[in-house]
């Protein structure tokens, strides 16, 4: 599941924040990170009844990626 697949099925950040009950900001960290964390997946998961899925490779590759990241700047 993507940021960009909870705008589309909420319209609204506030709406899909309520939604879960979670504060807004987390809505603007899920954009700066790339992606949703799993709990938080799971959450809109159900409370679509799985019209929105829970993705866990999507998360796997986004990590490896800021995992690589940090290894080269802390290498510097």
């Amino acid at each position: 599941m993507k940021v960009s697949d909870i705008k589309k099925y909420f319209v609204t950040k506030t709406a899909a924040c309520k939604a879960i009950k979670v504060k807004g900001q987390l809505f603007a960290q899920w954009e700066n990170y790339g992606y949703i964390p799993l709990h938080h997946q799971f959450a809109f998961e159900k409370y679509t009844k799985k019209e929105l899925m829970a993705c866990t490779q999507e998360i796997m590759t986004v990590s490896r990626r800021k995992y690589k990241l940090k290894l080269k700047e802390s290498k510097k």
